[in-house]
C-alpha cells in the first residue's frame, strides 16, 4: 500500500510539473514569435517615415530643412527602439537570475523612481535650454550696441587704459556667449573635419587668461594635434571645455598643477593632477546633476557624454593603468568612432 500511495503521488507531481514546463514551453514560444514579429515592423519603421519625405523632395526642397527630419525621425526611432528591448532584456536578465516576486515589485519600483527624477531633471535641463535660446536674443542685441558705442569712442578715450581693459573684457565676453551658443536649439549642422590642433586653438583661446592667473599648465601633445575626426564642431568642443573646466577647479586644489591630453592606444586621454575620484563616486559621475563639487551643478560630464553618445563616441573614467597619462590623478578616455591620426 506505501508502495502504491508513493508511485501515485509521484505521478502527480510528474503531471503537474510536466503541465507547467508545457505552459511555460507555450508561453516562452509565443513571446518569441511575438518579438520576431516586433522585430520585423521595426525594421520598416525608418523606411515608412523617412522614404516619403524623400519622395517629395524637388529641386526647390530646403536641404537643411530635409536633412533635420531625417535626424529627427532617426533619432525618436533610435530612442524609442533602444529603450522598448533594453526594457524587455532587463526582464529577461531578472528571471534567468531567479529575482523572486517581492524583490521584482521592489526593484521595479526603485527604478521608477530613479527615472522619475531622471524625467524632472531632465525638464529643468531642457528649460535652461529654452530660457539660454530666449535670453540670447537679447544678449546678441546689447552686444551689437555695445561694441558699436565703443568703437565710436574718439582716439583719445581708445587710447586710455579704461577703455582697453573693457574691450578685452568684452572680447572675452563674447567668446564665452560663443562657447554657450550650443545650447541653443539649433536645426541641423553640418558635418566638418575637426583637427587636434584646431581643438587645442580653441582650448588655448578660452582657458589660457584662466590658466595664466591660476598657475595652471595645459599641455597638448602634437599626437593629439594629429588627431582628425568628422562631426559637428559644436558638439565636440563644448566636450573639452566641459572636462578642462572641471579638471582646473580640481588641480587648484593641488600643489602641481598640469592638465594633459594626449592619444594612447587609439583613445584620446584628458588628465590632471586633480585628486583621483572616489571608487564610489564613479558609477555616477556621468549621471545629471551629480556633483561632488561645492559650487557645481553635476550638468558638464552628463552633457558631454550624451554629446559623444550621439555620434557613437565614447567617454569614461580611466581605472586601467596603462590607460592612464597621469598616474595619481584623474583620467578620462574618449574612444571617437573613426578617428584617424595625420
Amino acid at each position: 500500500m506505501h508502495k502504491k500511495k508513493y508511485n501515485n503521488s509521484d505521478a502527480e507531481i510528474n503531471k503537474i510539473i510536466n503541465r507547467y514546463t508545457g505552459l511555460i514551453e507555450n508561453t516562452l514560444n509565443n513571446v518569441h514569435d511575438f518579438w520576431i514579429k516586433e522585430s520585423r515592423l521595426d525594421k520598416k519603421s525608418y523606411n515608412h517615415q523617412a522614404l516619403p519625405i524623400l519622395d517629395e523632395i524637388t529641386d526647390s526642397s530646403d536641404t537643411e530643412q530635409v536633412l533635420n527630419t531625417l535626424d529627427i525621425i532617426y533619432n525618436n526611432l533610435s530612442e524609442d527602439v533602444t529603450y522598448k528591448y533594453e526594457a524587455f532584456l532587463k526582464a529577461l536578465d531578472k528571471l534567468e537570475k531567479g529575482i523572486d516576486i517581492d524583490s521584482a515589485f521592489v526593484i521595479a519600483e526603485e527604478e521608477r523612481s530613479k527615472a522619475e527624477w531622471e524625467i524632472n531633471n531632465l525638464r529643468r535641463l531642457a528649460q535652461l535650454g529654452i530660457s539660454f535660446e530666449i535670453v540670447s536674443h537679447e544678449i546678441k542685441a546689447q552686444e551689437e550696441a555695445v561694441t558699436k558705442a565703443l568703437n565710436s569712442m574718439n582716439s583719445e578715450a581708445k587710447n586710455h587704459i579704461g577703455f582697453k581693459n573693457a574691450m578685452r573684457a568684452h572680447r572675452q565676453f563674447i567668446e564665452y556667449l560663443r562657447f554657450l551658443s550650443p545650447l541653443k536649439l539649433s536645426g541641423y549642422q553640418s558635418r566638418d573635419e575637426i583637427t587636434g590642433t584646431e581643438i587645442s586653438k580653441y582650448i588655448h583661446q578660452f582657458f589660457s587668461e584662466r590658466a595664466e592667473r591660476q598657475n595652471i599648465s595645459i599641455e597638448i601633445s602634437n599626437n593629439f594635434k594629429r588627431m582628425v575626426i568628422v562631426d559637428v564642431s559644436s558638439r565636440i568642443h563644448p566636450v573639452f571645455i566641459n572636462i578642462i573646466n572641471n579638471a582646473m577647479y580640481w588641480v587648484g586644489l593641488s600643489e602641481v598643477r598640469e592638465i594633459k591630453i594626449d592619444v594612447i592606444d587609439d583613445l584620446v586621454v584628458i588628465a590632471n593632477t586633480g585628486p583621483e575620484v572616489d571608487q564610489d563616486d564613479i558609477e555616477r559621475l556621468f549621471e545629471l546633476f551629480y556633483t561632488r563639487r561645492s559650487d557645481g551643478n553635476g550638468v558638464g560630464l552628463y552633457l558631454s557624454k550624451q554629446n559623444l553618445s550621439v555620434a557613437h563616441h565614447k567617454i569614461w573614467y580611466a581605472l586601467k593603468s596603462e590607460e592612464k597619462l597621469i598616474k595619481n590623478g584623474a583620467n578620462f578616455i574618449i574612444k571617437f568612432r573613426g578617428m584617424e591620426l595625420k
